[in-house]
């Protein structure tokens, strides 16, 4: 039986074990699938230490950076104009 035939089989709604009872062959046997080795916990503990290392200076870069707009806000002055100087650029504003 050819490819072809095969596919129409499966298009009519055969199932794989009665196209190969049709055909006379049997199907192959799946082999289970082997388990990994479990990880050593030294290394789970490893990376667990390096995690919390990092999201710790994640934290700390989070703080100075919060820290800092706060005095940036802090330190700045707004510079309000004279209500002569605001008058004058309302009449005659400048040219450029």
């Amino acid at each position: 039986m050819d490819i072809n035939n095969i596919l129409k089989l499966i298009e009519a709604g055969y199932t794989k074990e009665e196209i190969s009872a049709l055909t006379g062959e049997e199907p192959k046997k799946e082999e289970p699938k082997k388990e990994e080795p479990a990880k050593e916990p030294e290394q789970e503990n490893k990376y667990d230490d390096l995690l919390k290392t990092v999201v710790a200076k994640f934290d700390e870069l989070k703080q100075s950076i919060i820290e800092s707009n706060i005095t940036n806000s802090n330190n700045q002055k707004v510079e309000t104009p004279e209500p002569a100087e605001l008058l004058a650029k309302i009449i005659k504003p400048e040219r450029k």
